[in-house]
């Protein structure tokens, strides 16, 4: 699954925010609904955190400086 999310992540990353959370929520449903339903395949899944950041080239306007 981690090299699946990175190819994921890395194949779009020129999408928008908002493009890029939907296509990583759709995703994440789908590899949910192909799990099999009996507890003794799965006996963990572990919790995930995805967080994005957009980093911007434009001047910062409070200080006026590049990041």
């Amino acid at each position: 699954m981690r090299q699946n999310l990175r190819k994921l992540l890395l194949d779009n990353h020129h999408l928008p925010m908002a493009e890029q959370q939907q296509l990583l929520e759709n995703t994440m449903r789908q590899w949910m609904a192909y799990l099999p339903n009996d507890e003794d395949v799965i006996q963990q899944m572990d919790d995930m955190l995805v967080l994005g950041v957009k980093l911007d080239s434009e001047p910062s306007k409070a200080t006026g400086t590049q990041l």
